[in-house]
């Protein structure tokens, strides 16, 4: 990883652009932070997580309403109720830009923009703005401006990342 440019970039981005949010941190971890994980703390995550308050089941077939209750009781009616889990929203994202000199032949640029969830009203509003901005491949206009008119990318796209209660637009 420390090796490819497009990776270190969003690395950097993210450590930027998020600050104090836990999307800042590398999410592959490290050996060092992989060592530190216990028995234990993988048993109370998999306690908070797998809960009947965050499964979400979708059922289609020749079965029952009945039927299936039978099963989904068998396979997950000793998971337990818990909390919610809260989600930490985007808050206080930077504006303005940061330069990483590396000593590479290539160059990477990420940018970032405060978003929408998925329950706002203009969610799917969204979502074609950006199909037309950069989620749209060979059609989008971040491609045909930067890539096919200016030559300065071999590839260019963004991408919302729309949460239960917060998102960003990527690119």
């Amino acid at each position: 990883d420390n090796s490819d440019i497009s990776t270190i970039a969003n690395q950097k981005f993210d450590q930027f652009f998020f600050k104090n949010h836990k999307f800042s941190r590398n999410v592959k971890g490290t050996i060092n932070s992989l060592e530190k994980i216990s028995r234990e703390d993988l048993k109370q995550f998999h306690k908070k997580i797998f809960n009947t308050n965050s499964l979400y089941i979708g059922v289609a077939g020749d079965i029952s309403e009945k039927e299936i209750k039978k099963y989904l009781s068998m396979v997950f009616g000793n998971l337990p109720l818990s909390k919610s889990t809260k989600f930490q929203k985007f808050t206080n994202l930077p504006n303005g830009k940061k330069i990483e000199k590396i000593e590479t032949p290539q160059s990477s640029v990420v940018f970032g923009h405060p978003g929408i969830s998925r329950n706002h009203k203009d969610y799917f509003s969204f979502r074609i703005a950006n199909y037309v901005l950069g989620g749209g491949g060979f059609q989008s206009r971040l491609y045909k401006e930067i890539r096919e008119k200016k030559g300065l990318v071999y590839s260019i796209y963004s991408y919302p990342m729309s949460y239960k209660h917060d998102g960003v637009m990527i690119g």
